[in-house]
Parts: structure tokens; sequence; C-alpha cells
């Protein structure tokens, strides 16, 4: 939910990091943005915690910008994220990537996909993010709404969008 308040434009538009607070960015890595990733970052309510779906080439910055909001969002309501991605692999590398992203707040990332197991309550203390691939991260949400928790995660973050047209598993999406 968009807060009252909006977030002001950060002071260099156009650094990645102005939009976290030091630790995370320092975590995250000093890159420069694009315009079209600046652009998007500005649009009314998107660093508030409003929706954005956006589209771009391969390897034009999506992820940056799905990063940036993931940990804002986590941040500014204390619940845990999902990041959904359709294969294993991609789950192992940004599970690899968000708990190096969490440590400075002492977060930790829940892995539900393959053989990982997300446990009982994977939203239980201490929970950054669940990163799953399409079918857990379906079931997760499924649970969390039959639990009447569907506020429980801040953000809802799906890779790979485009799938959504698959026949076998963009029903999940």
């Amino acid at each position: 939910t968009p807060a009252a308040v909006a977030t002001p434009p950060p002071n260099d538009p156009a650094a990645a990091t102005s939009y976290l607070p030091p630790d995370l960015a320092a975590a995250f890595g000093a890159r420069p943005l694009f315009a079209w990733q600046a652009a998007a970052l500005a649009r009314p309510g998107v660093l508030d915690g409003g929706s954005l779906i956006f589209t771009a080439p391969t390897s034009a910055g999506k992820t940056a910008i799905a990063e940036i909001l993931l940990l804002r969002a986590v941040m500014r309501t204390r619940a845990p994220a999902l990041f959904v991605l359709p294969f294993n692999a991609l789950c192992a590398q940004k599970a690899d990537r968000l708990a190096r992203l969490f440590a400075p707040r002492g977060l930790r990332v829940v892995r539900a996909y393959d053989r990982q197991t997300a446990g009982a309550d994977p939203l239980a203390g201490g929970v950054g993010a669940v990163v799953a691939t399409f079918e857990r991260g379906n079931a997760l949400v499924g649970r969390l709404l039959e639990e009447g928790r569907a506020g429980a995660l801040s953000a809802v973050v799906v890779d790979e969008l485009h799938m959504l047209g698959d026949p076998d598993r963009g029903f999940l999406l």
C-alpha cells in the first residue's frame, strides 16, 4: 500500500544506491542506472509500494529495479517479500544474491525450490525474502490466502513474466 506521504526523489536519481539506506546500498554495490530505470522508479507511488510492471530486453537491468523495490518494501513494512522465478538454477542465483543483500540487516532468505524446504512457516521471524519457483510460489500464496494472511508479504516479484503464456506452467502465475 502506498504511503500517505510520497517519498521525495533521491538526490541522484541515476545512482541505484541513492534509493537504499547506506548499509543496503553498500551491499547492493555502486552502479549507475539507465534513464529508463530511473524513470520507472520515478513513477508516482512506485517507491512507496505501488505496483510496477515493466518489460525490457535481456540484460537491460530489470533485476536491479526489482531488487531495489523489493529491498525498500521489506524495510518499509518489516514483512518478507516473495521472489518467483521459473527455474531452480535462477532461484539459486537469486537466493544467493538476496542473502548477501539482506546480510547487513540480519535477515535470511528462505529457499523454496528444487529439494530446498521452506519449512513449516517460511515467513517466520527474521526472513527478508522467500525465493521460489512458480509452483512453490503459487503454493505459498495459496496457503497465505487460505489462512487469511495475504498481507503477510511486503512485495511479490515475478521474474520472466512472459512465461504466463506457457501452456504447462503459465497458469501458476
